[in-house]
C-alpha cells in the first residue's frame, strides 16, 4: 500500500460525495415538506433574509440594539409558525438539518481549524490496510529459506526468527527496525509479513514509499492539504525505499519529523532500505542518523537478488 496523493485524493473524494449525498437526501426532504406545505417554504425564505441582516448588522458592528432585538424576534416567530405546521407532521426545527456522518467537520475532512478531522485519518488508516492486504503472498509462511545460499542461511534464519518473534510479541515498548541490504533479498516481504500480524491485532498500520512521500508533500507544502500527520499517529509505520528519494532541507526535515516524533510517541517503524548504515550516516545528516540508529535494531539481510525465484519487491 502506498500513502501517496492517490490514496489520499480517494479518501477524500469518498467524504466529499457523503457530503453531497447527505445534503441531497435533505433538499429531497424538504422538497417533499415544502410540496405539502408551501407557506413553510416561504417561512424558511423570509428567515434566511432577516437572519442575513442580523449578521451583517453584527460584522459591521453597527450600535443598533434595538434594531438587532427586532430582527431576532422575528426569526422567533418564523419559526413558531414552522414548528406550528410541523407538529401535524410529529416533526420539529431538526427535520430540516443536513445529517451529516461526522458532526465534528460536517464531513469535509477537516476542522474549523483546519487540522485533519479524525473521521478523515480513520478513513485513510482503513484505505491504507485495505491496500496492504494486496501483498497476498508476503506472510512469514511464504518466506522461503531455500532461496538463499548455505553460505547466508544461518544468518537469514536468525532475520526471520527475529521477525516473527517482533510480530507475535509487539508491544509500544519495542525497538523499531532499520532492514538493508541489496535489493531481491526479502526486505519488504519480511517487514508486510509483520504488518499482516499486526493488522490481525487490530493495531493501525501504514505502509509507504518515502520518495512517494516526500514527492507528494512538496507538492502539497503550501497547500491546507500539507499534513502528514496519519504517519505519525498510526500505531505502525513502514518506509519503504528509504534513501531513493531526492534529498534536500525538505526532505531531512520530514524524515526527522517523522521519526523523531514517532520516538517521542513510543510508536516503533520500519526503515526499509538498500543504503548500508555507513551510507545512511553519510547520506543523512548526524541529527537523522543519530535517531535511526538510537532507536532501531539493525537487520543486515546478505545474499544474491531472490526476484528472479521468487517475487519480492526488494
Amino acid at each position: 500500500m502506498k500513502y501517496d496523493l492517490k490514496v489520499f485524493e480517494k479518501v477524500r473524494n469518498e467524504i466529499y460525495n457523503l457530503k453531497i449525498l447527505k445534503i441531497e437526501e435533505a433538499k429531497k426532504r424538504q422538497k417533499l415538506l415544502y410540496e405539502k406545505y408551501p407557506e413553510i417554504e416561504n417561512y424558511r425564505n423570509i428567515k434566511k433574509s432577516v437572519s442575513a441582516e442580523i449578521a451583517k448588522i453584527i460584522i459591521n458592528k453597527q450600535d443598533v440594539p434595538e434594531e438587532l432585538k427586532k430582527l431576532k424576534e422575528k426569526v422567533e416567530n418564523l419559526n413558531k409558525k414552522i414548528e406550528k405546521i410541523l407538529k401535524f407532521e410529529n416533526l420539529n426545527l431538526s427535520y430540516f438539518e443536513i445529517n451529516y456522518n461526522c458532526k465534528i467537520c460536517d464531513d469535509t475532512g477537516f476542522k474549523r481549524n483546519g487540522t485533519m478531522c479524525d473521521c478523515f485519518k480513520e478513513l485513510l488508516k482503513k484505505e491504507n490496510v485495505k491496500n496492504l492486504r494486496e501483498f497476498e503472498n508476503f506472510k512469514f509462511e511464504d518466506f522461503d529459506l531455500k532461496h538463499y545460499s548455505f553460505k547466508n542461511l544461518s544468518e537469514m534464519k536468525i532475520i526471520l526468527n527475529f521477525c516473527k518473534d517482533y510480530a507475535k510479541k509487539f508491544n509500544f515498548s519495542f525497538e523499531s527496525v532499520v532492514m538493508t541490504g541489496k535489493t531481491g533479498l526479502g526486505k519488504t516481504h519480511l517487514a508486510i509479513a509483520i504488518a499482516d500480524v499486526l493488522i490481525g491485532k487490530n493495531f493501525s498500520v501504514i505502509y509507504s514509499s518515502f520518495p512517494e512521500i516526500v514527492a507528494n508533500l512538496e507538492k502539497s507544502r503550501f497547500s491546507k492539504n500539507f499534513n502528514y500527520d496519519n504517519l505519525i499517529d498510526c500505531d505502525f509505520l513502514i518506509l519503504d525505499d528509504f534513501g531513493e528519494e531526492s534529498r534536500s532541507n525538505f526532505s531531512n526535515s520530514i524524515v526527522y519529523n517523522i521519526i523523531n516524533n514517532r520516538i517521542l510517541l513510543k510508536k516503533p517503524y520500519i526503515i526499509i532500505t538498500n543504503l548500508s548504515v555507513a551510507e545512511v550516516e553519510i547520506n543523512y545528516s548526524e541529527k537523522i542518523f543519530s535517531r535511526i540508529l538510537g532507536s532501531c535494531k539493525i537487520l543486515c539481510f546478505v545474499g544474491k537478488d531472490m526476484r528472479v525465484k521468487k517475487s519480492y519487491k526488494t
